[in-house]
C-alpha cells in the first residue's frame, strides 16, 4: 500500500486516467477523482529527498512538464508547489480533496479561462538623467554651483547635488512603478508583485508582476506594453502563457 501521493495539481474535470510515465523520475502519473474534480499524482513510499542540486533542477522541471501537459490537456487546472504530497492511501486522497472540495473550485473558478503572464519593466537611468535634472530648478541650481563655485566649495555642492538627484531618481522609479502598476493592473483579471532583481550594468529593474488574464484582457495588456515599449527609456518583457503559479495561493 502506498504511503502517499504526490500532487501536482488539481484538474476541473472528472477523468480517471493516465498520463504515462511523466513524471519525476519517470513516475507514472494519474489522476483520481472525486466529485467534481480530480487530482494529477503519482503513489510515493516516502517524501522527496534531494541529494545535490542538479538532482533538485531535474525534479523541479519534471514537475512543471507534468502541470503543463495537465493543462494543455484539461485547460483549467490549480498547480501545486513542488513537494507536495498527501498523506495516507488513496481513500485519505479523496477524503482530502472531498474537504477542500469548496476551496479548491472556488479557486477553480477564478482561474478559469485565464493564463498567467509575467511583465517585467527597465529602465537605464544614466539616460533619464538629464531629464530629470532639467525638470527641477533645485537640482539644476545645484548642478551649476557644483561646477562653478571655489574648489571647497564646489565638492560640498557635488555632494549635495548626487544626495539629491539620487533621492529624485529614486522618487521617479517609485512613481513609474506606480504609473506602470496601475496601467497593468486595469488590463488583468489579477496581478501579483514579484521580487525586483538585481541587474548587471545600468539597465535597472523597474517593475516585475505576474498578471493572471484571459484572451481579450491580454490582448489589452500586449497593447499596453507595446506602447510603453515604445518609448525609448524604457524596455519590456512580456513572458506567458503560462500555468495560474502565482493566484492558486494553496
Amino acid at each position: 500500500m502506498s504511503k502517499g501521493y504526490y500532487l501536482y495539481c488539481i484538474i476541473d474535470s472528472v477523468d480517471d486516467a493516465s498520463l504515462g510515465p511523466i513524471g519525476i523520475e519517470e513516475s507514472s502519473v494519474i489522476t483520481i477523482s472525486n466529485n467534481n474534480i480530480s487530482a494529477v499524482v503519482h503513489p510515493v513510499e516516502s517524501g522527496v529527498k534531494i541529494e545535490n542540486s542538479q538532482e533538485s533542477l531535474k525534479w523541479v522541471a519534471a514537475h512543471q512538464s507534468v502541470v503543463e501537459e495537465a493543462w494543455k490537456r484539461y485547460k483549467t487546472i490549480l498547480p501545486f508547489a513542488f513537494g507536495t504530497i498527501i498523506r495516507g492511501d488513496e481513500n485519505k486522497l479523496r477524503i482530502w480533496m472531498e474537504r477542500e472540495n469548496d476551496r479548491l473550485v472556488k479557486k477553480m473558478f477564478n482561474v478559469r479561462d485565464k493564463a498567467e503572464y509575467g511583465v517585467q519593466i527597465f529602465w537605464c537611468p544614466s539616460r533619464c538623467i538629464e531629464k530629470v535634472v532639467n525638470s527641477k530648478n533645485d537640482l539644476m541650481e545645484l548642478k551649476k554651483k557644483s561646477e562653478g563655485e571655489s574648489t571647497g566649495t564646489a565638492y560640498m555642492y557635488k555632494k549635495r547635488y548626487e544626495k539629491a538627484l539620487k533621492d529624485e531618481m529614486e522618487h521617479k522609479a517609485t512613481e513609474l512603478f506606480r504609473v506602470f502598476f496601475k496601467q497593468i493592473k486595469q488590463c488583468v483579471s489579477n496581478i501579483t508583485v514579484e521580487k525586483i532583481k538585481r541587474l548587471e550594468g545600468d539597465k535597472q529593474m523597474l517593475l516585475n508582476v505576474s498578471c493572471l488574464s484571459d484572451a481579450e484582457q491580454v490582448k489589452k495588456l500586449g497593447d499596453l506594453l507595446e506602447d510603453i515599449g515604445q518609448c525609448e527609456d524604457h524596455t519590456v518583457r512580456f513572458t506567458g502563457p503560462w500555468p495560474p503559479y502565482s493566484f492558486v495561493g494553496i
